[in-house]
């Protein structure tokens, strides 16, 4: 049969190239609408079991050993757990819906269900975050980023070095991971760029790892007390059993140990996710341009730098100024001080504006969170949690003596950070009942305190970190590869844990 002239240059219509276009489309927001469905019916689907379970503990199942309103807090409690896993809404509203519903309720008075609100750890979070804000609005954090990135030569292993370096040091302005993560994904994106890093290769996974460690586990969140929110928690619980950390007493028990751990994460992933070239080709004069971009630091940056540098100085040797002045430099109250300097006309750098920047979802929800501990104690609650879950899992551990025990306290650690993926309800809801458990058992407070806090650090999967599933979702890694690579961490973590164990227990004899 014999092709009609022309008939090869024809497009049909429904095939034409702005068709295709319209068609992919189409089948992207289909696509899209459809994952949106699947997302709401799972919230729906949580709420219900959100509410049967909580009713079900409420009425219909009384625990022995708990008394009548320690059942119904702790209804409300497997509630708010399933509320908070499931993500239905932030994190905060979830526990302040919590908190309320306990005052309504009548099963806690709000001086209880709002005593976060008055703990030092929310103002010390404040403090610091609006510090945070004046770092990033100044474009002093992403400064100071790329300068000791640029430290780097030619090789592919130096600048992953100074990628953990440069977390290491953001930490001491920014106390969130994910706003570090944030600054990382343009120094990500344009290291792919040009140096034509391609999806699943070895050197797409090296990269992932090595920036979610920089930003978002590593040494800026475990080196300095206000490197993470989850740090302060901590030092919160351990007040209550007369243990006050400060920000340099913290760092003594932290420095090393995350030192430690981030050459041993550096070794690992190159070891595991090798890059496929030793030379960062294209990379180091991109990072020049962007350095040179930044152009010279701003009088905004300097009074920024100024303060932030008092700021680290007064948590540091605060003790001693006080006792020379008579001034109480505690944390928060330093950290609250400049902070609010930093809004003050001629000497700071911010505005009313930068006020709606500072993440008040993130301080609500800690001051919520840290509720928690005060109102299990209520109901018995933390008893309950720790003859039936706590004891059962730590006390044959025991037996193997202080190794057996560290490692017990290394899979409860996960476990309970499986079941609970937000690592601020999980240290809130664990540290007081593992700090409690163990002075019982004659282990010092501070060394249960940082076991806790240090084993909910290593993960597995992208949902156990906001930072690891913003990495993730560019789709730069298969998920195979990615579990290979945080699971080989995870094996050396254990190594780094028990090392660290060791190194806390003596610390803690040394101040005793």
């Amino acid at each position: 049969m014999r092709r009609r002239r022309g008939m090869k240059n024809r497009i049909c219509p429904g095939n034409s190239p702005d068709r295709r276009k319209d068609m992919s489309t189409e089948s992207a927001a289909g696509a899209g609408a459809l994952s949106g469905f699947m997302k709401s019916r799972m919230k729906s689907v949580a709420v219900a079991a959100a509410l049967i379970a909580g009713t079900w503990f409420w009425i219909a199942l009384p625990i022995e050993g708990m008394t009548p309103e320690g059942n119904r807090i702790f209804g409300a409690l497997i509630a708010w757990v399933i509320l908070l896993t499931a993500e239905v809404t932030d994190a905060s509203i979830i526990t302040l819906l919590w908190l309320v519903f306990l005052i309504i309720a009548g099963l806690a008075k709000p001086g209880v269900a709002l005593s976060g609100f008055t703990d030092n750890t929310t103002w010390l979070l404040m403090g610091a975050l609006m510090i945070g804000q004046a770092c990033n609005s100044t474009g002093l954090a992403r400064r100071v980023a790329f300068r000791f990135i640029n430290l780097t030569g030619e090789r592919y292993g130096t600048l992953t070095m100074c990628l953990l370096i440069s977390g290491a040091i953001l930490g001491l302005m920014m106390p969130s991971g994910t706003a570090r993560a944030a600054l990382y994904v343009p120094i990500y994106m344009g290291l792919c760029d040009v140096m034509k890093i391609e999806k699943g290769s070895r050197t797409a996974l090296n990269l992932v790892m090595i920036t979610i460690w920089s930003a978002a586990i590593g040494g800026g969140c475990m080196m300095w007390l206000t490197g993470s929110v989850l740090n302060p928690i901590m030092t919160s619980a351990l007040a209550k059993f007369g243990v006050n950390q400060t920000w340099i007493s913290y760092a003594v028990y932290s420095f090393p140990s995350a030192v430690v751990l981030m050459v041993l994460t550096w070794l690992t992933i190159n070891f595991v996710a090798p890059p496929d070239s030793p030379t960062i080709g294209g990379g180091r004069e991109m990072l020049r341009r962007e350095y040179e971009k930044l152009g010279p630091m701003s009088p905004e940056e300097r009074r920024t730098l100024i303060i932030v540098c008092a700021c680290v100085l007064s948590w540091m040797f605060g003790d001693k100024i006080g006792r020379l002045t008579g001034l109480s430099l505690g944390s928060a109250w330093t950290a609250m001080f400049f902070g609010l300097i930093l809004f003050l006309p001629r000497i700071g750098v911010l505005t009313g504006k930068d006020i709606k920047s500072i993440s008040w979802p993130s301080i609500l929800f800690i001051g919520a969170s840290l509720a928690i501990s005060p109102i299990m104690e209520l109901g018995q609650i933390d008893r309950w949690i720790t003859d039936n879950l706590v004891s059962p899992i730590l006390e044959p551990c025991l037996e193997y003596g202080f190794i057996g025990f560290v490692l017990g306290m290394y899979v409860l650690c996960h476990i309970i950070h499986k079941l609970i993926p937000s690592g601020t309800g999980t240290v809130a809801l664990a540290a007081p009942l593992l700090i409690a458990w163990g002075t019982a058992h004659g282990f010092d407070a501070a060394l249960m305190g940082h076991m806790t806090l240090h084993g909910m650090r290593p993960f597995i999967f992208p949902y156990e970190h906001t930072p690891a599933i913003l990495m993730y979702s560019f789709g730069f890694v298969t998920m195979p590869r990615f579990l290979r690579c945080t699971l080989s961490l995870s094996l050396v973590a254990v190594i780094w844990y028990v090392l660290s164990a060791y190194y806390w227990s003596w610390l803690s004899g040394f101040y005793h």
